[in-house]
């Protein structure tokens, strides 16, 4: 009579716990399929329905706060690529797989500056008794200061200066983007002032310049930088010459144009083009003095007269 007892006792204990673990599964398996419902309303919200597949693996859950749902790599497409470089993936939403961060577009630069303004006080005392002078034709609030991003020497990117007429401004600060987007090289963009106004020291350092009350060398006549006009660029490399003499005295050996060097213009390059399709004109052009490192804009001279 008490093995009976035994068993039955036994019988019932097994019981218990297999009714317990059925329960217990069934719980499971509807927690899961409410999290799964979850998830797909999510999805349906956000208009993500082009996914098909399980996300590809963790790692791309721990990005999709930053990357839409929709442009994540399934398991399907993962499965029929013949490799993936996970540590590389782009997507095609521009954004980067290892950071999530926007990725730059071609020659873009976050600390690039093409500024214009009104002179600031520190400038206009900075060039007043130098470039600029109270017999000056254009007056100070003609003038706007530059403020421009150019590729060094170094291939390293530096802010430099520039003072032109307001009537050019604008152009400038396209041409001299367009310059720097083509890895066009400047040695240094310093105003004249830095020199104390005086030419022919800031083309012998190789200066990029414009803006200088000042005559055409060896003439009573104004220079167009005098009016804000003009521009010289790497004056070294692109030298002056007329009746037998060189202006820098250091640019003789680039008279040749087919010398090789940094920041050499040449005709229908990206620099002559630059300024010619904005109405300026190249003294490299000129017959009876050839001066490579000039451009001018002449034709606006009688509107600002």
């Amino acid at each position: 009579m008490k093995k009976i007892i035994y068993i039955s006792i036994i019988a019932a204990c097994f019981l218990f716990i297999s009714m317990s673990a059925i329960v217990s599964s069934g719980r499971i398996h509807d927690e899961e399929a409410a999290v799964s419902e979850a998830e797909t309303a999510e999805i349906e919200s956000n208009g993500t329905n082009d996914v098909s597949g399980d996300v590809l693996n963790d790692e791309a859950h721990m990005v999709s706060d930053k990357i839409p749902l929709s442009s994540m790599v399934t398991a399907d497409e993962y499965a029929n690529a013949e490799s993936v470089d996970l540590g590389k993936l782009i997507f095609d939403t521009g954004y980067e797989y290892e950071t999530g961060n926007k990725r730059k577009e071609e020659n873009e630069d976050d600390e690039a500056v093409f500024k214009s303004e009104i002179l600031p006080e520190s400038i206009v005392k900075k060039i007043s008794g130098n470039s600029w002078k109270a017999q000056c034709p254009v007056s100070l609030a003609d003038l706007r200061y530059l403020t421009l991003t150019y590729l060094g020497y170094d291939g390293e990117s530096r802010q430099g200066e520039m003072i032109v007429h307001k009537i050019v401004a604008e152009d400038v600060l396209e041409i001299f983007k367009g310059l720097y987007q083509d890895g066009f090289q400047i040695e240094r963009m310093q105003l004249v002032d830095e020199y104390g106004g005086d030419d022919d020291l800031s083309m012998a350092a190789n200066n990029t310049s414009a803006f200088n009350f000042r005559n055409v060398a060896g003439s009573e006549r104004l220079s167009m930088h005098a009016y804000g006009l003009a521009i010289d660029i790497n004056p070294v490399m692109n030298p002056y010459s007329v009746g037998g003499k060189v202006y820098p005295d250091e640019g003789k050996k680039y008279l040749n144009r087919s010398e090789p060097g940094k920041g050499l213009i040449r005709k229908n390059d990206s620099v002559y083009d630059g300024f010619i399709q904005k109405g300026w004109t190249w003294g490299g052009d000129w017959y009876n003095s050839k001066d490579y490192q000039h451009f001018e804009n002449k034709a606006l001279l009688n509107k600002i007269k």
